[in-house]
């Protein structure tokens, strides 16, 4: 799956369930729900020991932000 692709279907699984006064801050909360789940991708164990940052999640990160 392409990174684009990836962070859109992140976005979209969160969208329905955080909840706003507007849609706009909606799209903004499941932004951030989202990149909450990279990050935490970004924080694991395998990862930090050998000081990788998968480029793939790196780019889903980057899509994320542009949404």
């Amino acid at each position: 799956m392409k990174a684009k692709n990836k962070a859109v279907e992140l976005f979209d699984k969160y969208f329905d369930y955080v909840e706003a006064f507007t849609s706009e801050q909606q799209h903004e909360n499941a932004k951030q729900c989202a990149l909450i789940v990279v990050e935490e991708i970004f924080n694991d164990p395998i990862y930090k020991a050998f000081k990788i940052e998968p480029k793939y999640w790196r780019d889903v990160k980057d899509e994320l932000e542009k949404l």
